[in-house]
């Protein structure tokens, strides 16, 4: 893994309300290959002191994109993370 970019902002204070999309792309150094025959891939989110999941959506030679919905419980008040190991 290379990078790791939040896509988007939420409204325009940085803030992300329920039901807005958090899309996250991760882009590795060399091409990627994604096989879903065992279930597509995930990224786990940190928001507060819960891990959440992110979905795969799509990916495009060496980067993968996920999302996820913002909960009504979701709270953070120094940024949502991606943990060591999560994809």
């Amino acid at each position: 893994m290379n990078q790791i970019v939040f896509r988007g902002l939420g409204a325009s204070d940085s803030t992300y309300y329920r039901d807005e999309v958090v899309r996250v792309r991760v882009r590795f150094s060399q091409h990627v290959t994604v096989g879903v025959s065992g279930g597509k891939p995930y990224l786990d989110l940190t928001i507060g002191t819960t891990t959440r999941r992110a979905d795969f959506g799509s990916s495009r030679q060496n980067y993968l994109d996920f999302s996820y919905r913002v909960q009504a419980d979701d709270v953070d008040s120094d940024g949502v993370s991606v943990p060591a190991n999560s994809l």
